[in-house]
């Protein structure tokens, strides 16, 4: 559950949503040992990329929506 929306979700949609990132990011030509930048406000969607570079054995590399603000 969002805390500042109030919407919900499910293990099995967040499953979904990572893979076909997985996908995507495999058919953009993402390598193993790759690095992923990814800089976002924190949402629902969020753990997308981080999963997905766990499936395709990627480096996920966050900046926090704190550096949106500055």
């Amino acid at each position: 559950i969002d805390s500042v929306t109030g919407e919900e979700d499910t293990h099995g949609a967040m499953q979904d949503r990572a893979v076909r990132c997985a996908v995507w990011l495999k058919k953009q030509g993402i390598q193993p040992g790759d690095v992923i930048g990814y800089c976002s406000k924190n949402t629902l969607d969020s753990f997308a990329p981080l999963c997905a570079s766990f499936y395709i054995n990627s480096i996920f590399n966050p900046w926090w929506d704190s550096c949106l603000e500055k």
